[in-house]
């Protein structure tokens, strides 16, 4: 009786030593989904990793592929847009504050014309009393 499932592992003497393991061949091993690389990093940083991944209960990869992603993708982080809404808030304050003095030295110059014309009314029905 034949198998209808294909061969996965290579045929292998019974008195080697390899009979107690199989070896899978390269052609029924399946190809990985990502790629290893081997970054070197600085080992304060290797240990906050560690602790971040342990503290958060995900694998220390995880947490890399997510910063390679962010970081490659260019995404805003927050606090770009932290610093983006203050520079935004920034020029606001200023606009406001070059309105109010306009106001404020539009407001002296009425003033001003104000008392040239009402301290001249005033004196002159002083006098006539």
């Amino acid at each position: 009786m034949t198998c209808p499932c294909p061969i996965l592992f290579a045929p292998v003497p019974l008195g080697s030593a390899s009979a107690r393991r199989p070896r899978a061949t390269n052609a029924s091993r399946p190809k990985r989904a990502s790629e290893r690389i081997y970054p070197r990093v600085a080992p304060p940083l290797a240990q906050r990793l560690a602790q971040h991944a342990a503290a958060s209960g995900i694998s220390e990869t995880a947490v890399v592929e997510a910063a390679l992603e962010r970081y490659l993708d260019g995404a805003p982080t927050d606090t770009a847009l932290i610093m983006a809404r203050l520079d935004r808030l920034g020029r606001a304050h200023e606009r406001s504050q070059r309105d109010q003095m306009l106001h404020a030295e539009a407001f002296v110059a009425y003033v001003n014309m104000w008392f040239a014309k009402t301290s001249r009314a005033a004196t002159s029905r002083r006098r006539r009393r």
